[in-house]
């Protein structure tokens, strides 16, 4: 009976809006509207006869075994009551959501559970979230992370057929279907990363599944990664309590896995704050239970390869202490004990994959950066995962990796660094653009065409950005201790501009022919070209700009006269008087350090000659130019100070005096003096 009416109300249940309300997707990505059910009970209903259809079939079918034959009995009989309640329900929004996922989520998470049976679940719970039956009142915080928990722990008996890498889609698709709905906003820290562990075990399974499904799921940590990093804000680092949606303590976590992706397999790397560049299957006394359980092997396939680590089970919504569960995940974030280890291997295969996962990180980067970016920058947690993490990452892959693919995603990082972490990134960046772009460019180089190519690709889109040039000069071609970075690249087009010499006609073993090279040497040329017409042209657009504000100003009516205080105008003028003046404070500095490294007994009348030391010379004078002097070679000053003669001993005296040791331990106080100079 139960059955029947179940039938007949599945005409009835598609999503055609109605009580449950219209919900409208979050609109990231290419997936369906999220709509209300019209009826929402007999849609439930509905599924309710489906999987009961799968339960009685497998029943007549096949012969199980005493425990599981219990699980289908116990389940039928869940299901049916669950059935009847929902026939005599008056108002299902007062129906408690929990209960009527429980059935279905009981089959996920059972290990007598047949693949099929499983898949009919996964599809049920699919389509609650689908249809919007998962509420975003007070109720849905607890529904949403119950659900999520319930699929996370997913466990199916596997038979070692194509039917099981279904399953597993299925599952991954719920996850993130789950976390893309209106009420994902209000999973917690802890479900949404242990969502990616899942959804991770399944993309990086060292052996046996098909290339579709680790793809798919690679497609889906994709997903998670736009949709987390889309959501503005986030508060601090504490959990959500009353459903305030996962904190920034989420992107902490998944910046992290990044990091720890685009490191694998370096030989003697380590991964994220020292932590070693491999996983574990288990931490602490988490259960090590697989989460799909073979009964027999089949046809050949080994059924360890669809066996996963059953991911730590996320505690009940609001059942533990907020503060202690932040601090467990952010313990987990630094561990990354994700179910599978990366080694290093001199194999082409195990390359590959090390490969792969590499790109894999570079890309989930690329599309946190480009969409959260902006607001990373307001969080000194993400701050600082940037500045250590991910830039060690970075300039690894950037000096160690001769893929292609790896070095277009790290340069496309470099970018996307540049784009919004320029206040945070000074060190790092100047690091990068020396190390990466100016190193690569270069003929002289042993890098390739191909190589050359994507790194002057990477400048032009420098280049391109104006505001991005002006502050590559004011922050470092203007900084005493920074490189003339501007400078350095316009030298650098420059040269590859100029560079049209044909190569030699003779080549060597697996070369391209001269006309060949010549030609792609050409194309070197003219985006080197391109690239100082595009600084040319920023150059230009904004002097116009400013003789169209000068022009702007001098229309004005004259004011009248106040007793206010007059308007402090840093006006475009002044701005570059200032940038002149330490440019050339630069300028003098470096022909300061030149002369001093030369002959330090010999540099005075070239010092007092660029106004850096007074005349006569004082003691106090020149311990300042040894303190505060950058590019002084540290062996030489420290020769300079050890003498033995009297106004060496002077200078020395007042160098020490210049340090402020008070109230600083030993060691601290021995490492920041030891930093100036080398003791001779």
């Amino acid at each position: 009976m139960a059955a029947s009416e179940g039938s007949s109300s599945s005409a009835e249940s598609g999503p055609e809006g109605g009580s449950v309300g219209q919900q409208q997707q979050r609109g990231i990505g290419s997936v369906p509207v999220w709509v209300g059910a019209k009826y929402p009970a007999k849609c439930v209903k509905n599924e309710i006869h489906n999987i009961l259809t799968v339960l009685k079939l497998e029943k007549s079918e096949r012969s199980w075994s005493h425990r599981s034959a219990i699980f289908r009995e116990g389940a039928i009989k869940q299901f049916q009551a669950l059935f009847d309640e929902l026939t005599y329900l008056d108002d299902f929004n007062e129906f408690d959501t929990v209960r009527y996922l429980a059935p279905f989520l009981n089959v996920i998470q059972s290990e007598d559970a047949s693949g099929p049976l499983t898949a009919v679940a996964l599809d049920s719970v699919n389509k609650f979230v689908s249809f919007g039956l998962i509420p975003t009142d007070k109720m849905g915080p607890k529904a949403i992370n119950t659900l999520v928990a319930g699929v996370i722990n997913c466990r199916f008996g596997a038979e070692g057929t194509p039917d099981d890498e279904v399953v597993l889609l299925k599952m991954i698709t719920v996850l993130v279907d789950a976390l893309r709905c209106p009420t994902g906003a209000q999973l917690t820290d802890a479900c949404v990363w242990q969502m990616v562990r899942k959804i991770h075990q399944v993309a990086k399974q060292p052996m046996g599944l098909s290339h579709l499904l680790r793809s798919s799921a690679e497609q889906q940590l994709t997903l998670i990664v736009l949709t987390v990093f889309n959501q503005r804000g986030g508060g601090g680092c504490t959990p959500p309590s009353g459903g305030n949606g996962y904190s920034v303590s989420a992107r902490y976590c998944l910046l992290r896995y990044m990091a720890f992706l685009m490191t694998a397999g370096f030989p003697g790397s380590e991964g994220p704050e020292g932590q070693r560049n491999s996983v574990t299957t288990q931490q602490g006394n988490t259960s090590s239970s697989s989460s799909v359980r073979s009964r027999t092997p089949q046809r050949g396939t080994p059924p360890q390869q669809y066996r996963h680590a059953r991911a730590p089970s996320p505690e009940p919504y609001g059942g533990s202490d907020p503060e202690a569960e932040m601090r467990d995940l952010f313990e987990e974030g630094g561990r990354l004990s994700l179910g599978g280890p990366f080694k290093a291997s001199d194999s082409a295969e195990a390359a590959k994959a090390m490969e792969e996962t590499r790109s894999l990180g570079l890309g989930l980067l690329n599309v946190a950066l480009e969409t959260g970016g902006a607001d990373m920058c307001n969080h000194e947690a993400l701050i600082s995962v940037i500045q250590n993490d991910i830039c060690k990452a970075l300039l690894m892959n950037s000096t160690a990796n001769e893929s292609l693919r790896v070095l277009s995603a790290t340069l496309r990082a470099v970018f996307n660094l540049f784009q919004h972490f320029k206040r945070h990134l000074k060190v790092q960046l100047e690091i990068f653009f020396t190390s990466i772009h100016l190193k690569m460019v270069p003929a002289s180089g042993n890098m390739s065409m191909d190589q050359r190519e994507l790194a002057l690709e990477s400048l032009l889109e420098f280049c391109r950005e104006p505001e991005l040039m002006v502050e590559l000069y004011e922050n470092y071609d203007c900084d005493v201790h920074c490189t003339n970075l501007f400078e350095r690249l316009v030298k650098l087009l420059m040269s590859v501009a100029n560079d049209t010499e044909p190569v030699a006609e003779e080549r060597g073993a697996g070369e391209a022919s001269p006309a060949v090279q010549n030609e792609r040497k050409k194309n070197l040329a003219n985006m080197a070209l391109n690239g100082l017409l595009a600084i040319v042209r920023g150059i230009a657009v904004r002097t116009e700009q400013a003789s169209k504000e000068l022009s702007t100003q001098g229309n004005l009516p004259a004011l009248t006269r106040t007793d206010t205080q007059p308007m402090d105008v840093d006006d475009t003028a002044q701005q570059g008087a200032k940038l002149e003046l330490r440019k050339e404070q630069k300028r003098r500095l470096a022909l300061a350090a030149q002369a001093f490294n030369s002959s330090p007994t010999k540099c005075v009348p070239t010092l007092q000659s660029l106004g850096l030391l007074p005349d006569p010379i004082t003691a106090k004078a020149f311990a300042h130019f040894c303190r505060h002097t950058p590019g002084l070679d540290m062996k030489v000053l420290g020769e300079f100070l050890a003498k033995r003669q009297d106004f060496n001993g002077e200078i020395r005296k007042e160098f020490m005096s210049s340090f402020k040791f008070a109230g600083m331990p030993v060691v601290e106080a021995l490492r920041l003096m030891l930093a100036t100079f080398r003791l001779p």
